[in-house]
């Protein structure tokens, strides 16, 4: 079912116990009391960017918090910082604040339905950006231009939309050429996907290759984010040949320095077994450390190595601790149980689709989102299920509502595929936009995919 993906998606870090079995004693305790103070001492002492990430933490600790009192207690608590890091400039934490108050995406925060807070926090985001672009700065630029191609946060504008993709790539290409390795990284990917300028390998090869070779320079030097920035390089074989050895050495490198996202990433290479023996301990391990020295998508993903890594704890003993919670009616193990019961790792008379769907219904009607996307999966494979693909759009379309990306996700593809459904390009597009207004860039880059065609 819904596992971690190999999502290679910046942060700093900090110590870390080097005891794997003290690491998993604290996972399953699920003490995180370090990473907090950490971020809220730097909060406090203005990094605006930190308070966003302190937000991000709370909201993300629902994956790890099994009890619904506290859940809503973190979310208040995200609400908070998420507000504190907006009025203090920060523009991805208006527009998040302006999609809590937006129909379907306040989910868990407790919010009524506002549509003048959610325009106050769009023009915030968009006033934000816009200073940023005229202040030189290429993501700004980048940024304004989905916005007006969007048509989310401000009037949808094509021309305007242009004009500012123009300027991103103007900037891109003079920081690139003044050594800012980064930029030639973003230049890379303009010529690569074919957006903004026409799509060029060669062009976008030059870049990579410019990106490598100012990164190896600041990497040999000690700075871990360059570190982190070649193993980059080597996972997608942009500029260099795909290696994922190579990956994991600069990962290691620069997760020793401090480096957070390198940690995260080097996490799922042993959760996968991608480039290393695969092991799980040291998956949680490296999971650990980088949601301990910031990194949001790490404590997200805290509560789904729960259920999937195994670590830690027996498979029987799991299936109890989450058959009682779900039976006093926390929906998250329901969910969990649900996950559980389809586990490919399990034994296979474990794997009882029947038991599956009747947990992730009950999780789903409960609006535990990934549950419904689950629930939808069955019906589309016919996996304990007679197969009903009426079903399982009703579901991913529920787990959608529910700002579930990968819903959302799947509705695009089934739409724009024509599978189970009548082909709707219009549909497909708008399921698109709603993933990537959600934060995944292949959300982004389908939408505009279907844009470059004329639908």
């Amino acid at each position: 079912m819904k596992k971690l993906g190999l999502a290679l998606v910046l942060a700093v870090s900090f110590c870390f116990a080097d005891s794997i079995d003290v690491t998993v004693e604290a996972f399953w305790k699920g003490d995180f009391q370090k990473a907090f103070q950490y971020h809220q001492k730097a909060c406090d002492e203005g990094v605006a960017k930190v308070c966003f990430d302190l937000g991000s933490l709370y909201r993300g600790m629902r994956s790890v918090e099994q009890n619904d009192l506290n859940s809503k207690e973190y979310y208040q608590k995200a609400l908070k910082y998420y507000q504190k890091a907006c009025d203090d400039g920060v523009a991805e934490s208006c527009l998040t604040l302006g999609g809590t108050y937006t129909t379907n995406y306040n989910v868990g925060f407790d919010v009524q339905q506002n549509a003048s807070k959610a325009k106050e926090y769009y023009q915030k985001a968009f006033k934000y950006y816009q200073k940023a672009c005229d202040s030189g700065d290429a993501g700004g630029c980048y940024r304004l231009g989905d916005l007006y191609s969007h048509g989310q946060v401000v009037e949808k504008s094509d021309l305007k939309a242009k004009e500012c993709y123009q300027k991103a790539l103007k900037y891109y290409q003079k920081n690139c050429d003044d050594g800012v390795a980064e930029n030639c990284y973003a230049l890379g990917n303009l010529y690569s996907y074919g957006e903004v300028v026409e799509k060029s390998d060669l062009k976008a090869k030059e870049c990579y290759q410019k990106a490598f070779k100012y990164h190896q320079k600041t990497c040999d030097g000690g700075n871990a984010t360059s570190c982190f920035r070649l193993g980059r390089l080597y996972v997608y074989g942009r500029g260099v040949k795909e290696d994922y050895f190579k990956a994991k050495w600069y990962w290691q490198k620069a997760c020793d320095i401090g480096e957070a996202e390198a940690c995260y990433n080097l996490s799922f290479l042993y959760y996968k077994g991608v480039g290393v023996k695969q092991n799980n301990q040291i998956a949680v391990k490296y999971h650990l450390k980088a949601c301990e020295g910031g990194h949001t998508e790490g404590c997200y993903h805290i509560g789904d190595l729960r259920a999937d890594a195994h670590v830690g704890m027996p498979s029987n003993e799991k299936e109890m601790r989450f058959q009682r919670a779900c039976e006093s009616g926390e929906a998250i193990s329901c969910y969990r149980l649900g996950v559980l019961y389809t586990d490919s790792e399990w034994p296979r008379e474990k794997q009882e689709f029947f038991k599956a769907k009747e947990y992730f219904k009950k999780a789903c009607e409960d609006k535990e989102a990934g549950a419904c996307f689950d629930l939808g999966v069955l019906y589309e494979n016919g996996w304990g299920v007679e197969k009903n693909y009426s079903k399982a759009i009703k579901y991913f379309e529920e787990a959608c509502d529910g700002k579930d990306e990968e819903g959302c996700l799947y509705l695009g593809g089934l739409y724009e595929s024509g599978q189970g459904v009548k082909k709707d390009y219009k549909a497909a597009k708008k399921y698109y936009k709603k993933v990537c207004d959600l934060g995944r860039q292949n959300g982004c880059e389908a939408y505009k995919g279907l844009n470059a065609q004329g639908y």
